[in-house]
This record gives C-alpha cells, sequence and structure tokens, in this order.
C-alpha cells in the first residue's frame, strides 16, 4: 500500500478539490525537486483506475517515461499500465494507465480510446504555442474527450519565454492547485541543507551575447574555456570538494567539459563528462557507475536536469551561468535530495547564478517584456554586422569574414575574484542595523480590503524600509477587519507613544510619536522585516 508524506496527501486532496471546485480543468501540483511527484502521480492514477477512468502520462524524456511506469507497478501491480514510447521500443495504448513520450505519442494518439485525465510531468516544457508536440496532443485529446482533466507537475512553472505557465490568456493551464517549495521541504526534513563556499574566479558574462532571452552558447563557452579560469575553478572544486564523496559538475560546452575533465586528472581525480550526444548505452552505464560511486566527478553538458536521481551527491559545481530561472532551479535540485552518508550539500556557483536568480524561496520571476511591431523592425535591422576591413555586411553568427578572410577577435572577459559565497535562502540572510534618516506616514488603500497605515523609514537617499499597520479604517463601510491584526497595529502605536486606534486618527496624530534612530531588518520571504527598533 502506497504511504504519502503529509504534504502529498494535501497536494492530491487540493487538487481534488480546485477540480470539482470549477475552477478550472487543468490545474498545476507544484513540488521542488526532490519532493517526490511520482508518488503523488501514482496514488492519483491509483484513485482513477479505481472510478474507472483511464490515465495518460506523458512527458518529455523517456527515462522518466520508465521511471514513472516502474514506480506505479511496484506501488499498484494490478493495474494495467503500458509504455508508448519509440526510444523504449514499446508501442502499447492499451494500458488503463499509458506511459508516454509526447514525441512517440502525439501523432498516433487519435487511434486509441479517450482518457479522462492526462498527467504532464515535467509540465514547464509546455508551450503555448499552438504548434507544439504538446499543444497539438492536448488539442485532440480534448476532440476526444472534451471532459478530459489535465493536471501538470512541475518544481518550476514557468519558462524563459513567457514567464508563468498558468493563468494567461493563452495558457493550457488555469492555476495552481497546490505548492511546497525547497525552504518547507527542508524545514520538514525531506530535502538536506545547502551550503556555498567562496571561490577564486567566476565567469563574467558582462560582454556575453544574449537571443531568445539566453546567453548565446558560442559566447558563454568562449568565457569558460579560458584556460586560467578552468584551472582556478578546479582548483576550487578540489579544495572544498576533499572531504566530499560524489561531484556533480555542469559545464558550458563539450569543449569546456573536457578541459575541465583534464584538469581534474592532473589531480588525480577520476572524471568523466556525458553529453547529449552520448550514446543512451554508455550514458546509463556511466549514471550507475557513478550512482554506485564507481568514480567520483560526473561532467554533465545539457543532460541530467530531470530525470536523474543521485542522492549521493553532495558537491554541486554550476561551471556556466544561464538566465533561465527553470534551468537554475532544476540543476540545484540536483544535490538537494537526502542520503544517510551525507549531512548537506556544497554549491559551488561560478557563473553568479544565485545572484541573478535570487534565493530558492524568493526567485525573480520576470514577465517578459511584449513584443511591439517597432520591436520587431528593430530585431531585424541588428540581426547583421559590417565587416570593419571591406565593410560587407554578414550575418552576425560569423567569426570570418567569406569575402576578406578577416577573423573577428575573442571578446576579452574579466573574472571577478571571488564566486557567490553568500545565502541560498533569504532565511539565511543575517538582519543587519541601518540608520534612519527620516520616518513617513501614508495611508496604504487596498482594492476590497481596510487601508492600512504605511509607515516608510527612510535609509539614505534611495533606499526605505515600510511597516504596515492595521487599525480600523472608518471608510471601510462593511468590510471585515482582521482581529489579530487589529490588536497587533493597536499595540504598535501605544509602543511609539500614540492613541489613535483608526488610520485616520493615526494619520492625524503622527507627528508626535516617537521615531526610531536605527531599525534591523532581515529579509522575510523575500522582503524586508523590521525586527527591531532603536530610539
Amino acid at each position: 500500500m502506497l504511504k504519502l508524506r503529509d504534504y502529498q496527501e494535501e497536494a492530491i486532496k487540493k487538487t481534488y478539490e480546485y477540480l470539482k471546485s470549477k475552477k478550472g480543468n487543468a490545474p498545476i501540483i507544484e513540488v521542488f525537486t526532490g519532493g517526490g511527484k511520482s508518488l503523488i502521480m501514482a496514488q492519483i492514477m491509483i484513485d482513477m483506475v479505481k472510478i474507472k477512468r483511464r490515465v495518460l502520462c506523458v512527458t518529455h524524456v523517456q527515462e522518466l517515461v520508465q521511471q514513472n511506469h516502474d514506480e506505479l507497478k511496484v506501488i499498484a501491480p494490478d493495474i494495467k499500465a503500458t509504455i508508448y514510447s519509440n526510444g523504449l521500443k514499446k508501442k502499447d495504448m492499451t494500458g488503463d494507465v499509458v506511459f508516454a513520450s509526447v514525441q512517440s505519442i502525439q501523432k498516433n494518439i487519435h487511434k486509441g480510446e479517450p482518457f479522462n485525465v492526462i498527467l504532464i510531468d515535467e509540465c514547464d516544457l509546455v508551450s503555448p504555442n499552438e504548434t507544439t508536440r504538446y499543444r497539438q496532443l492536448i488539442d485532440t485529446l480534448k476532440l476526444m474527450n472534451p471532459e478530459v482533466k489535465i493536471i501538470g507537475l512541475t518544481a518550476t512553472p514557468y519558462r524563459l519565454d513567457s514567464g508563468y505557465i498558468y493563468g494567461q490568456d493563452d495558457s493550457i493551464f488555469d492555476g495552481v492547485s497546490y505548492q511546497i517549495g525547497y525552504a518547507e521541504l527542508l524545514e520538514k526534513g525531506y530535502l538536506c541543507p545547502i551550503v556555498t563556499k567562496s571561490a577564486v574566479q567566476s565567469i563574467d558574462t558582462s560582454d556575453v551575447k544574449k537571443r531568445g532571452g539566453e546567453y548565446l552558447e558560442s559566447d558563454l563557452a568562449r568565457a569558460a574555456t579560458k584556460e586560467e579560469l578552468v584551472k582556478s575553478a578546479v582548483a576550487e572544486i578540489v579544495k572544498y570538494g576533499h572531504d566530499r564523496k560524489s561531484w556533480l559538475v555542469f559545464a558550458t560546452g563539450i569543449k569546456h567539459a573536457e578541459l575541465l575533465k583534464d584538469e581534474f586528472q592532473t589531480y588525480g581525480i577520476d572524471a568523466r563528462c556525458v553529453n547529449g550526444t552520448t550514446p543512451n548505452a554508455e550514458r546509463q552505464q556511466l549514471n550507475q557507475d557513478f550512482k554506485d560511486l564507481k568514480f567520483k566527478c560526473l561532467i554533465s553538458v545539457g543532460t541530467h536536469t530531470v530525470g536523474f536521481n543521485a542522492p549521493r551527491v553532495d558537491l554541486l559545481a554550476l561551471v556556466r551561468a544561464t538566465l533561465s530561472t527553470r534551468l537554475y532551479v532544476q540543476i540545484i535540485g540536483r544535490c538537494c535530495r537526502t542520503h544517510p552518508e551525507k549531512q548537506n550539500a556544497l554549491l559551488l556557483d561560478f557563473g553568479n547564478n544565485v545572484k541573478t536568480h535570487g534565493f530558492l524561496d524568493a526567485l525573480n520571476i520576470k514577465e517578459p517584456k511584449r513584443k511591439s511591431q517597432d520591436d520587431d523592425n528593430e530585431t531585424k535591422t541588428i540581426m547583421a554586422k559590417e565587416c570593419p576591413k571591406c565593410q560587407s555586411v554578414l550575418r552576425l553568427s560569423l567569426r570570418e569574414c567569406p569575402d576578406c578572410g578577416y577573423e573577428y577577435p575573442d571578446r576579452e572577459f574579466i573574472h571577478e575574484q571571488k564566486a557567490y559565497d553568500g545565502a541560498i535562502l533569504s532565511t539565511q540572510v543575517e538582519p543587519t542595523w541601518h540608520k534612519v534618516d527620516k520616518v513617513l506616514y501614508n495611508i496604504h488603500k487596498r482594492k476590497g480590503k481596510p487601508s492600512l497605515l504605511r509607515i516608510s523609514h527612510m535609509i539614505g537617499l534611495f533606499d526605505q524600509v515600510n511597516e504596515f499597520l492595521t487599525l480600523t479604517d472608518l471608510e471601510a463601510g462593511d468590510m471585515d477587519h482582521n482581529l489579530t491584526a487589529l490588536k497587533i497595529g493597536r499595540s504598535k502605536v501605544l509602543e511609539l507613544g500614540g492613541k489613535s486606534e483608526t488610520v485616520q486618527g493615526a494619520i492625524a496624530e503622527c507627528h508626535n510619536w516617537l521615531k526610531p534612530k536605527k531599525i534591523k531588518v532581515k529579509l522575510v520571504n523575500g522582503y524586508k522585516s523590521i525586527i527591531k527598533k532603536e530610539f
């Protein structure tokens, strides 16, 4: 019998409630990497088969197809579960539960019987674009059964090109039914802590070009393969990894991975490389040998971001940079799993990725700028360059002019002296004291809710820390006030020497209140919070 963790049970309960409430037919279950999405899926499948519903579990990686199938067969061997995947050489669509790769089943789905529920693993890869395999698959399934329910599962419900993947006009998913992140799973003891150390040099991306919102691979590779950077990165990994058993290293490109491997070997470290062109059988054997600790260091290029579970990994090195928050979180997730032989995982970030994307509990998810017609025209005008020697107009990607032979020099990259050595969670940031130059008071209006009193503590010319007090709003009418928040707000007014219990009264008397000379500030869930005042 399948035994679920408390949050896994809650995720399923909330998802069923979401579907029953008619909020929508396509919710997302967001669970951080290592939180056991496959068990959640397995229980949903068991529940659906009991009430005679057919389930399609689809993903994009054949390893995940096999992994999810095997998980269900161990838990519920009596369920008829089949696989439809060209890569796995199995094409059976007759099961009560069918596990499939989207590439294999999309063009053939109409040949089978309708499904009642679609589970999409790693659903962040589902694009709203009507020409994609996922979209065409879903459109066909809806034609076969207009009442079909879609449940997405992911640790990262956002994309580099379109922001959050739910709630937009063209989104396939209409909301999030349940969400649990790294910080909460860490607190519950289901994930291991991540620690950081300083590194000697990091990749400077200030002159690396971008395309489609991500760094241009050729430019990034040139930045990463500088000899001094390769040497310093490996020296740092060896220095801090001397007492760690399993190192997973993410490189920028194939050449970069080989340079790292050669440098590791000068220290006597057995390092192996895997990339997208590595034959499948060889890759599987390398992955298994790495998990079994038959060699210490695995260097990955464009692989191992999903569907790779190696709980013993206790050192993760990002010798690469990315602008994709999704990719960043997926990579970090490779070292988060717990194992009896490790107390924590060491993160060595040589690409300033933590600074770019934020703490794991306060990520910087930015909505992309929508392109206007003017943007399109501007893009077309800058997709070429002029040869400085013969003035021929060339494609941006060319490194040598075909007309005169002029070779473009590699741009120089100036490396920082230290890589990221700070916190990975906002809760790990130590509180700091700040001198208060001025205090401002305003009414903070909220649509459909009572107004609050906003107290702005000005620090220097440009920074401020806000504090919001709940007091009675005389203009709120029938709107409810939070009684606990009212009690706290009135208590804080008394501490400041005030008497008023209303927002409007506070504004009238606040010029007589005590003003702090210093405040102690801590980040809480990504926001600045005052935890102490000195008057």
